[in-house]
């Protein structure tokens, strides 16, 4: 059974930055290289209104490539963070957008909202 379940963070550590800190259970036993990635929509409520990957680079961020991804292992945990460039590197511009945790074949497991912790970031 897959039930994932856990706590995404994202911090803009510097200018055009955004990383993000990921510890989740209930996962696929040793999925590697799946993904977990910030998308357009702003709902989890609606699976065709939490669109795509966020991003206003050239090309996507969000990939194997981008680092975009999580390995959990043989009980389903994966605690990681990643870096990168989306173009949408601000507080403002990723708050309240939908966080996406993906399986190993790319079906999208679990959905969440990004929400203020700390109003000063």
């Amino acid at each position: 059974d897959i039930t994932p379940s856990g706590s995404v963070e994202v911090t803009f550590p510097k200018q055009n930055s955004t990383n993000l800190s990921y510890d989740l259970s209930g996962l696929r036993a040793e999925c590697t290289d799946c993904g977990v990635h910030i998308h357009e929509g702003t709902t989890c409520d609606d699976a065709d209104e939490v669109g795509g990957h966020y991003f206003s680079v050239a090309e996507d961020p969000w990939t194997p490539d981008g680092g975009a991804t999580y390995d959990a292992n043989k009980k389903g945990f994966a605690k990681g963070s990643f870096t990168l460039t989306s173009g949408e590197d601000t507080y403002a511009d990723n708050v309240d957008h939908a966080v996406v945790i993906h399986d190993q074949n790319g079906t999208r497991i679990s959905c969440g909202i990004l929400k203020a912790t700390d109003i000063n970031n």
